[in-house]
This record gives structure tokens, sequence and C-alpha cells, in this order.
């Protein structure tokens, strides 16, 4: 704002803004991947480094982020293809489809 307002005018149109353009910090993260889920998962354990409204979302990323396996086929093609098998019934006797958590480079999935 301008010099001499008084702080609690300033913070209250802070918030505002916090508020406002979180959401498209948030979609610039998870759009972007890499770097900037980690970067936040970082900034996420420093509670005095962001206002809430950006907190609240890198604390999300810490196991929420949102997987790109968008199918079974998906799924079992990645894990063979890592484990260099033919088949995930080589190395399991079962695979939850849905995630049990999410990070910037990986998936995790009860087998």
């Amino acid at each position: 704002w301008f010099s001499g307002t008084p702080w609690e005018d300033c913070e209250s149109y802070y918030e505002f803004l916090h508020d406002r353009h979180s959401p498209t910090a948030e979609y610039v993260c998870l759009k972007l991947k890499g770097f900037y889920l980690k970067g936040a998962q970082v900034a996420s354990t420093r509670d005095d480094l962001l206002p809430r409204q950006y907190l609240d979302f890198c604390k999300r990323f810490q196991d929420e982020v949102p997987s790109e396996l968008a199918d079974r086929a998906t799924l079992e093609r990645t894990i063979c293809d890592s484990l260099g098998i033919a088949s995930v019934d080589e190395v399991f006797e079962s695979i939850d489809d849905t995630p049990i958590g999410a990070a910037s480079i990986g998936v995790v999935h009860k087998a």
C-alpha cells in the first residue's frame, strides 16, 4: 500500500491477496511438477517461511500430490519396466489400484 498506512489495514489487504493468489501458485506447482513440488514440500517444513494460504497447500504436497498413473495397465507397465519383469504376478500377489500416498517423485501403492 502506501507509506504511513496502518499495519492492520495492510495486513488485511495482504490476507486478501494471499487468499486470491495462493490457488494460482498451487496450480503452477502442480503443472510444473518436479523442482516446484519439491520446493513447496521443503517450504512446508518451515511454518515461519510462507503465509498460511501457501503453507496449507505446500503441506498437502508432502503426501497428496495427484498421481499421473491413470489406469491399472499404466501402473502394471510402470512396475514391470522398473523391475525388469514380464508380469507383476512374478513379484506381487496383489496390488491396490488406489495410491496410499504420492509425492513429487513417486506414488505408493499397497502390494
